[in-house]
């Protein structure tokens, strides 16, 4: 959109998609569809942990684990709308 700030959604990966679905098959999660992508949430409290972001993934790793792997430059932040990184959350 002209004048806008926020970022294209990236496409799914339906590769990524796949090898995260066979990584997670054994654990108790729950896979949904979150805005046009895949989420993968915590059966016993259904919180997001992790998703499908275009050819990458991002976490929910809590603000001070998220912080340390932002500034030690092992993770990017999560920053979908282009103008807001997600505190709590890292890109991969």
């Amino acid at each position: 959109m002209p004048g806008s700030s926020q970022k294209a959604w990236p496409r799914r990966d339906e590769q990524l998609i796949e090898r995260i679905d066979n990584l997670l098959s054994a654990e108790p999660v729950l896979r949904k569809n979150f805005f046009g992508t895949v989420a993968w949430f915590l059966e016993s409290n259904d919180l997001i942990f992790a998703g499908a972001w275009g050819e990458g993934v991002m976490l929910r790793l809590g603000e001070e684990r998220s912080t340390d792997l932002i500034e030690s430059g092992a993770a990017d932040p999560h920053d979908p709308t282009g103008h807001r990184p997600k505190r709590e959350y890292v890109f991969l």
